[in-house]
């Protein structure tokens, strides 16, 4: 069944901008807002990229201004998968990558871009030998590497806790 916004979701500014048109069960924080405010003007810019009015995220970039461009991704490293290693660059705490040769890697992200590229530094990989002929226990090891470049190929996505 698809959503449906709730009666108090369904708020009406003063410039006639219907707040259940770009609001979501996932954004309750937009319905304060909106409620708040009286323009979309004066929205903060990644909200400004939510209304109806200024379908910034639905148009091409080649017909975009420099400034529009930049809003776009600026809420794309706010909002979006990318929200998470920009955190992770900017509060310097350590992510776990898995990659697709069943090592883990325990690092902090120096840079990445929008491909997912990253530069990681204080590398822990870790990985699981088992012994030849499938008899007994795995051996866990890892090693320290200072500083390394991994590209989207070698890494596995997976939902986080796995």
């Amino acid at each position: 069944m698809p959503w449906r916004p709730s009666p108090q979701a369904h708020t009406i500014s003063d410039s006639g901008v219907d707040a259940r048109d770009w609001s979501s069960p996932y954004d309750r924080h937009c319905d304060l807002m909106v409620s708040s405010t009286n323009t979309p003007s004066s929205y903060p810019p990644c909200l400004q990229l939510l209304t109806p009015r200024s379908n910034l995220l639905n148009k091409p970039k080649s017909e975009l201004t420099e400034y529009e461009v930049a809003l776009v991704e600026e809420h794309e490293l706010t909002a979006g998968p990318l929200s998470l290693l920009q955190t992770a660059t900017r509060s310097h705490t350590q992510v776990l990558i898995s990659c697709r040769n069943n090592r883990k890697l325990l690092a902090r992200v120096k840079a990445f871009d929008r491909h997912c590229n990253m530069v990681l530094e204080n590398v822990k990989e870790m990985w699981t030998e088992k012994p030849k002929g499938g008899k007994g226990k795995g051996v866990n090891k890892d090693r320290f590497i200072s500083k390394m470049y991994v590209h989207p190929a070698s890494e596995r996505s997976s939902p986080p806790g796995f």
